[in-house]
């Protein structure tokens, strides 16, 4: 009994996390596909920050007015390609940029609207082998 409680538990945490991350990446595919169509504003990076000794970036944020108002954001994208130029070397402090905004909710905005294929496949990859791994798991341990 012990152990078909450590097997459902275990097995179904992976399955459960799988579930998890596809939700969260069919989000962000979904809101990829419609940030193609969104209006553009012009935009200034204000900050743009390298973590010391990293290809990555510790701080983002760019702002930009639509209708007067003024808004600041941090997205670069939705889903980013992994083999991409390093975003730091693409933005810098007071570049001015194309930002992508909703225009439901002016405040959600990206720089790089759509959303590549290889991204796509990228996050797709943990999600499917999460509920596959679980899965299995449960097919093998009642087969015992």
């Amino acid at each position: 009994m012990a152990r078909l409680v450590v097997l459902f538990g275990f097995c179904g945490a992976f399955i459960l996390f799988g579930l998890m991350s596809a939700a969260a990446s069919l989000g962000d595919f979904r809101n990829g596909q419609q940030s193609l169509s969104w209006p553009s504003t012009e935009g200034e990076i204000t900050q743009s920050v390298r973590r010391r000794g990293s290809r990555k970036l510790k701080a983002l944020e760019y702002r930009y007015t639509v209708n007067g108002t003024a808004h600041a954001g941090t997205r670069v994208a939705f889903m980013r390609t992994p083999y991409v130029k390093p975003v730091y070397k693409t933005y810098r402090t007071g570049q001015r940029v194309r930002v992508h905004y909703d225009p439901t909710d002016p405040g959600q905005a990206v720089l790089e609207p759509g959303t590549p294929i290889l991204a796509v496949i990228a996050e797709s990859l943990v999600p499917i082998l999460l509920i596959f791994g679980g899965s299995a798991g449960l097919f093998y341990g009642f087969r015992r």
